[in-house]
């Protein structure tokens, strides 16, 4: 799943057609650091607003907008510990997908990436689609993002189906 990633982010240009473009990223940048004092999440307007009129105002009028401030003094563009924290997750997702694979696939390899897929688009529906519901996330990006949630886990689905089939074919073995 790491190296599906790297070729699905890393390589592929397309993704990146479906994001906006502020006129000037050294602008926007000085907008952010002045306005936004730490990393992390803000929604405009703010629904921590206590006045509820003046939020309902403000959304109405908007700007509405979603800011996920990442890195507020800069980061690695390839940075070393986001890519070790990504080989961490995916192993555990495939953990996850081998013990859900291996109890409720089926006895074959067929049935078993027939699962892991169905768990994919259940998790892209979830996440990706929700996104674009109930947070206005726009559909071009969160469309690939939702492809790559569905190939991502189709990948690890076929690596844990193929592993759970030899294990258990080494226990059937074993127990005859």
């Amino acid at each position: 799943m790491f190296m599906w990633g790297f070729a699905y982010w890393g390589s592929n240009p397309l993704p990146y057609k479906a994001l906006s473009a502020a006129p000037s990223d050294e602008a926007a940048g000085r907008a952010i650091r002045e306005h936004f004092p730490a990393s992390g999440t803000y929604i405009l307007p703010s629904p921590l607003n206590t006045d509820q009129a003046a939020m309902t105002k403000l959304h109405e009028s908007g700007p509405v907008a979603i800011l996920h401030l990442t890195a507020r003094d800069g980061a690695p563009v390839m940075d070393p510990i986001m890519m070790a924290k990504g080989f961490v997750q995916y192993l555990v997702m495939g953990a996850i997908l081998i013990a859900i694979l291996g109890a409720f696939g089926g006895p074959s390899f067929g049935s078993r990436l027939k699962l892991g897929l169905a768990i994919g688009v259940a998790a892209a529906v979830m996440v990706d689609v929700g996104d674009m519901v109930w947070w206005r996330t726009a559909v071009g990006w969160k469309l690939w993002q939702l492809a790559y949630t569905v190939s991502g886990t189709l990948v690890g689905s076929a690596v844990a189906a193929a592993f759970t089939g030899q294990a258990k074919a080494v226990a059937r073995a074993t127990a005859a």
